[in-house]
């Protein structure tokens, strides 16, 4: 998931940026460390974050990484880059994050990254409201199991012989001294308002994984709207109550009319 050097087509982004880091990755035993965060706020906008991390390998081998990676087209969609900046360690550090106006942008956004068909998608951000209470629900997929080959262009891949680096994952691990899965590795994040924070941790070669996180806010005003209205029944029926029985001990005394008597006005 790294950011890109160039982009082949529109929704590739990460990929290109993955298969940038992935070149340096054959030529020494560097680590990538990618992150997508999801940030969720109460109105149902939110921010999608990606951040790649490579290590003091990695930075050696490519010490002009800031000059080298082209982000002009996810600039052009929209996206905040925040250039390569060395880190402690001796490594760098590239991260792109842009935001979404309301829980239908979501999916699109993730699909400007890794592409309609790439390893993160399904992503889709729902926001129910009940009373006095609002519900979200994100929930996506990160499919992975296709190795390193989910991230490759798929013409280069065809010229290649079918596989990213014209190599079959095996050869890949004896290049790299360690497993493709232990030199990149995934994290994803989210934060949905009333929610705790959830993270996942996919690995290359592994069965597809379910991101499911959920939360929930709550309008203590409406619980107070519902107290006054009480409150103002319960005088209002009170203040009746009080009107009729001041009207009873009012009305004239009662009497028993006689036959051939007087009358009394009320009668």
């Amino acid at each position: 998931m790294a950011l890109p050097t160039r982009s082949h087509q529109g929704g590739g982004g990460l990929r290109t940026l993955m298969a940038a880091a992935l070149v340096l990755l054959i030529c020494a035993a560097c680590q990538v460390r990618t992150t997508l965060d999801i940030q969720v706020r109460p109105d149902g906008s939110g921010t999608v974050t990606v951040t790649s991390a490579l290590d003091k390998a990695a930075a050696e081998r490519m010490p002009d990484l800031d000059q080298s990676l082209l982000v002009a087209d996810l600039r052009k969609a929209g996206w905040r880059v925040i250039a390569p900046k060395a880190v402690p360690g001796g490594g760098w550090q590239v991260s792109a994050s842009k935001g979404f106006g309301d829980t239908t942008q979501l999916a699109g956004v993730i699909a400007q990254l890794t592409g309609a068909d790439g390893p993160f998608r399904r992503f889709a951000l729902t926001r129910t409201h009940h009373f006095a209470k609002t519900e979200f629900r994100l929930t996506g997929t990160v499919d992975l199991s296709g190795g390193l080959d989910v991230f490759g262009d798929p013409a280069l891949r065809q010229t290649l012989g079918g596989t990213m680096f014209g190599r079959s994952d095996q050869a890949l691990a004896l290049e790299l001294g360690q497993p493709p899965a232990e030199a990149i590795r995934f994290r994803v994040v989210t934060h949905l308002p009333g929610g705790a924070t959830k993270e996942w941790n996919p690995r290359l070669g592994d069965a597809a994984t379910k991101v499911s996180a959920s939360g929930a806010t709550r309008q203590p005003t409406a619980w107070l709207f519902v107290l006054a209205s009480a409150v103002a029944a319960a005088g209002f029926i009170g203040t009746v109550f009080l009107i009729a029985r001041y009207n009873r001990i009012k009305a004239p005394p009662s009497y028993v009319h006689r036959p051939g008597g007087p009358r009394r006005p009320w009668e």
